[in-house]
């Protein structure tokens, strides 16, 4: 068992939907004695567990963090084609940053990563966000990191800073669906924001060694047991 304010653990994409909840979730907790995130902008909280490095866009991105112990990595990074601007875009967000995360943290001896991918994502897959999404899994699981933990939600739901409207449509309409996503249609089912983070911070608690996947269905699983 952790006692109380022994973890150190560094938060990627901290800014975002589920990386605030996460960043939230994280300084109310003792347990955490230092929260580390790399961010673009200010973030809205400020706490004095809360240490802020500035987010280097250029390759390596994090080799410019300070030496401390990490006991985990959580990342939450994660845009879309339009906001990105373009394909390669895109992919040097959801693919290349978090392989260069991934690789800091196997350089660090960091034991445990969690991080956000997608449901439905495959290498092999026709869509390219899947496929994306699928190449970056693919590649995580070479780079030996001893627990790496990937959730595959569905659409996220939550207020955004960013008004995004095929995921308001989404959220307007997906829980009048609901009663009809049985089966494997639960990767079609939106994803609360604060039930995901709730849940990959628990994972920090429960580490399974090698690759594991956690899809939808077990997230939404987890919201209501809580609830």
């Amino acid at each position: 068992m952790f006692s109380v304010s022994e973890l150190r653990v560094l938060l990627v994409g901290g800014s975002g939907l589920t990386g605030q909840a996460v960043l939230r979730i994280l300084l109310a907790d003792q347990r955490f004695r230092e929260v580390h995130a790399p961010l673009r902008g200010r973030p809205s909280i400020e706490h004095p567990r809360l240490h802020l490095h500035p987010w280097r866009p250029e390759f390596p991105r994090f080799d410019h963090l300070p030496e401390f112990s990490c006991d985990a990595v959580l990342c939450c990074l994660g845009t879309t084609i339009k906001k990105a601007g373009s394909r390669e875009a895109f992919q040097d967000i959801d693919r290349d940053a978090i392989l260069d995360l991934a690789n800091w943290a196997k350089k660090r001896g960091v034991p445990r990563l969690i991080l956000i991918s997608s449901s439905g994502a495959d290498p092999g897959s026709i869509n390219f966000y899947l496929r994306t999404k699928g190449e970056t899994e693919a590649a995580l699981k070479e780079i030996g990191i001893p627990s790496v933990t990937v959730f595959r939600p569905g659409l996220l739901l939550g207020a955004r800073k960013d008004f995004r409207p095929a995921e308001r449509l989404g959220q307007l309409t997906l829980p009048l669906l609901t009663p009809l996503l049985r089966g494997p249609l639960h990767r079609l089912r939106g994803t609360p924001a604060e039930a995901l983070a709730r849940f990959m911070v628990s994972k920090i608690f429960d580490p399974v060694p090698g690759f594991q996947v956690i899809e939808n269905r077990e997230i939404l699983l987890s919201n209501v047991k809580r609830n």
